[in-house]
């Protein structure tokens, strides 16, 4: 995948979905970056790149750990490629109809959500969807389809 920007979803009241808007592309390995301009954006997608990937193979080495692997099993199966997505949930003109998107699974190896100060993020437990509490300044690791696939 290169990247660009997309519309995901938009509004349906029918199926009751919200809208969607994307900006993606890959963030490593660094042949693969996609867009190389602005070149402020380069710089500041460089930074963050760097600090994501940190946190991702230290992530994929704890899990390895805990299932009583090789430090480096889960990310020797699953790492290697590194998308950035950026969405933006414009407001819903009919929030009395449509409260978010269809329930999905990420298809990735790991997903670290970048929280902001905007509610809204549920995970289905137990048979139900449950309001995750916003905390500043927080990241959210959630386990992907990939790992659990594999492992």
């Amino acid at each position: 995948m290169s990247g660009g920007y997309a519309r995901k979803y938009t509004l349906d009241l029918e199926k009751r979905r919200g809208t969607v808007d994307q900006l993606f592309h890959n963030i490593w390995p660094p042949s693969a970056v996609n867009p190389k301009n602005p070149q402020d954006y380069r710089e500041v997608n460089a930074e963050c790149t760097k600090h994501v990937k940190m946190l991702s193979e230290k992530i994929m080495e704890w899990l390895s750990e805990g299932l009583g692997l090789r430090r480096e099993a889960i990310n020797e199966v699953v790492g290697g490629e590194y998308l950035l997505n950026v969405n933006y949930y414009p407001p819903c003109p009919h929030p009395d109809v449509i409260r978010g998107l269809n329930p999905h699974t990420d298809v990735s190896g790991l997903t670290l959500l970048i929280t902001n100060e905007i509610p809204g993020f549920q995970v289905f437990k137990d048979d139900q969807l449950i309001e995750v509490e916003y905390i500043p300044f927080t990241v959210i690791v959630n386990i992907s389809d990939q790992i659990l696939v594999c492992f």
